[in-house]
């Protein structure tokens, strides 16, 4: 098991007892609280484990507290039925905000860590670029960016560097009916990227 998958099963089981907690809470003050105060906490707890857990876990959660709310808070305590129209109101809106919430949380997780990801690559390319400026010839510029390519592109080139004509290919090979114009196929017979 990975470590983040650890640390993951760490905050849901934490967030399982949370929500125990809150659902032993909500029973014992049942009769001095309101229902939405509880559904509020509920919430509360959806929000934040969205933020830290993966989608699956956070959704999991999210459907557990929806259960333990509908099943322990809301009277017609100790079953699904609903007592009051108000009560069905509270519990659709907590449903709708808890799933919303979570969805939210986990598209700006996505968010953070596409923008990192493009903040490396920034970084990366920014000392490229300031390693080809100071440079004078363009034989130094080309073996720079050849030696950066084989730095940040080592297990899976996006083409193919040795042809047997001496050319570089995308090792997306163009569709047989089209042609860019200028560009000449490859009759080799050694290519395998032509034929």
């Amino acid at each position: 098991m990975k470590i983040k998958d650890r640390h993951y099963l760490l905050f849901l089981l934490f967030f399982l007892v949370l929500s125990g907690i809150l659902a032993v809470f909500g029973v014992i003050t049942k009769k001095e609280l309101i229902e939405t105060d509880i559904a509020m906490l509920f919430l509360l707890i959806n929000i934040v484990s969205g933020s830290v857990l993966s989608p699956m876990f956070a959704y999991s959660i999210c459907i557990i507290n929806i259960v333990i709310f509908h099943y322990f808070v809301l009277p017609d305590f100790n079953s699904f039925n609903f007592s009051n129209l108000q009560y069905l109101i509270t519990y659709c809106v907590l449903t709708a905000s808890s799933f919303l919430a979570v969805h939210l949380t986990q598209a700006q997780k996505r968010e953070l860590y596409a923008n990192q990801k493009l903040q490396q690559q920034l970084a990366i390319r920014n000392e490229l670029a300031q390693t080809i400026s100071a440079l004078a010839t363009s034989k130094q510029i080309a073996t720079e960016a050849v030696s950066f390519l084989r730095k940040t592109i080592k297990s899976n080139p996006p083409f193919t560097p040795y042809h047997p004509t001496g050319s570089v290919w995308l090792k997306t090979p163009i569709p047989r009916p089209y042609s860019i114009v200028g560009v000449k196929a490859c009759s080799s017979r050694l290519c395998s990227i032509c034929r």
